[in-house]
């Protein structure tokens, strides 16, 4: 567990050539203590749509960052950019302008919002703060030699471990696009690197953010390092403002 140091962020340029590049882009924020007048106004708003009544603050925060990273990353003007449902309740981009439609993920925790997005197919991104491990999650979710890996594991250790293989196994289910159904059966082995390929076609990355977060990623095509998660650039509320 040596990742400490932040490495340098990405700017909004370096972000849509990474996402033009076929790699994942992602927009960090981190939970505000309290929202503008008007960001509330619009939470409400979205809030208010049968299709958002059972999500939570956190993630319709997120839907309102993944209007704003569409803009940036697709170069769309918000007025032609949609977020809808999957019927499993994911979100899915909808644009009114002929471009191609990314791919979208969205993760909170208490502290962090994520958003991803994939030019090239499926994507996935999970965020997790370390916390003690569940014995009745690691027997029902992981696999047999993860399970142990786990066990044999304490403290800290044991936390960050735990964190990170249940970030990617959110991660790799959001990617197929199936969520919590994917995780009432046993996943496949992981392994207790921070890359794999799970079950031949989906590339994941995982590790730290600011030090007591997992963060894990899941995409098609190109792998995904960490560094994805780690570099990306925070939105402020007057960007989120802004595509309300």
């Amino acid at each position: 567990m040596c990742e400490t140091t932040a490495p340098p962020r990405l700017d909004t340029d370096q972000l849509r050539d990474l996402y033009r590049s076929g790699l994942p882009a992602v927009f960090l924020m981190k939970v505000p203590d309290g929202l503008p007048h008007r960001l509330r106004g619009c939470l409400e708003e979205l809030a208010s749509c049968p299709q958002n009544k059972h999500i939570n603050d956190g993630s319709l925060l997120g839907r309102v960052m993944a209007r704003r990273a569409v803009e940036i990353c697709c170069d769309v003007p918000l007025s032609k950019i949609q977020l809808t449902n999957t019927p499993r309740g994911q979100p899915r981009v909808m644009l009114n302008s002929g471009a191609a439609r990314p791919g979208v993920s969205i993760s909170h925790s208490k502290a962090t919002i994520a958003v991803a997005l994939s030019a090239c197919g499926r994507i996935g991104i999970d965020l997790e703060r370390l916390r003690p491990m569940s014995s009745s999650v690691v027997t029902r979710v992981f696999a047999s030699d993860d399970a142990g890996y786990l066990r044999s594991l304490c403290g800290r250790q044991q936390e960050y471990a735990f964190a990170r293989l249940w970030t990617v196994a959110e991660a790799c289910a959001k990617a197929r696009g199936i969520g919590l159904e994917m995780l009432l059966n046993r996943m496949g082995p992981l392994g207790h690197e921070h890359e794999g390929i799970y079950e031949g076609d989906l590339r994941w990355a995982t590790g730290l953010l600011y030090g007591n977060e997992a963060a894990a990623i899941a995409c098609d095509r190109l792998r995904p390092t960490v560094g994805c998660i780690q570099r990306a650039p925070e939105m402020t509320l007057d960007e989120l403002i802004h595509a309300c």
